[in-house]
């Protein structure tokens, strides 16, 4: 049996969908996976104009609906709260590292830190 994983082609939405796999493989490990990504049609666009995050996950929808996949794997962040109510989110992996985090009394965004830290 085979089972196609859909994702979008950013690095961490690929290494998301190999977690995924992997944990596919140590409980089922004679299915036969693949990945198949899709790029981002409006990579250079204002996200706000034309849709917001959930313009990301539009495409795996449509083909989970169409059945040309049979998971779609997404980061959750990107996800928003109404969604196809012709599909669901039935599992959510386990935060690997809840450490990716900036606290800083001096720095606002991540932009703003220097490019080199201060002796």
């Amino acid at each position: 049996m085979t089972i196609k994983i859909g994702t979008r082609v950013s690095s961490l939405a690929v290494a998301q969908a190999l977690e995924v796999k992997l944990k596919l493989l140590d409980n089922f490990p004679s299915l036969s996976i693949k990945i198949k990504t899709s790029g981002d049609k409006y990579a250079h666009a204002n996200l706000a104009e034309i849709g917001g995050k959930g313009l990301f996950i539009k495409e795996i929808e449509n083909a989970l609906l169409i059945d040309s996949i049979d998971i779609g794997v997404h980061s959750l962040k990107d996800v928003p709260a109404f969604y196809s109510t012709d599909l669901t989110i039935p599992c959510t992996l386990k935060r690997s590292s809840p450490y990716d985090v900036l606290i800083s009394s001096k720095y606002n965004n991540l932009q703003s830190l220097p490019l080199k830290m201060p002796q």
